[in-house]
């Protein structure tokens, strides 16, 4: 009993976490850019804010969303496994 909800909760987790990597897999397919400022120092009026605009490459999303389908399998695979055995059992 107890290593069957061991398992379930570890397949919650799993597919949780394949849908958040999916999520943002595709977030930042959609959105490639990232803004991050930096202060810089030095100016006379005071510290002054410099904005950079970088684009992501493609490459993280798309192993992200890919991670993110492999998770999901797993937690499926758990799942599927885990009542098999116990049908068995009966």
């Amino acid at each position: 009993m107890r290593r069957k909800k061991l398992h379930k909760s570890i397949s919650i987790i799993c597919v949780a976490v394949g849908i958040a990597l999916i999520t943002a897999g595709i977030y930042f397919l959609k959105n490639p850019y990232m803004q991050t400022s930096e202060a810089v120092r030095g100016s006379i009026d005071g510290p002054t804010a410099v904005y950079f605009v970088k684009k992501q490459p493609a490459v993280g999303s798309v192993i992200s969303c890919i991670t993110g389908i492999v998770c999901i399998a797993a937690g499926v695979a758990l799942t599927v496994k885990d009542t098999r055995n116990t049908s068995k059992i009966r």
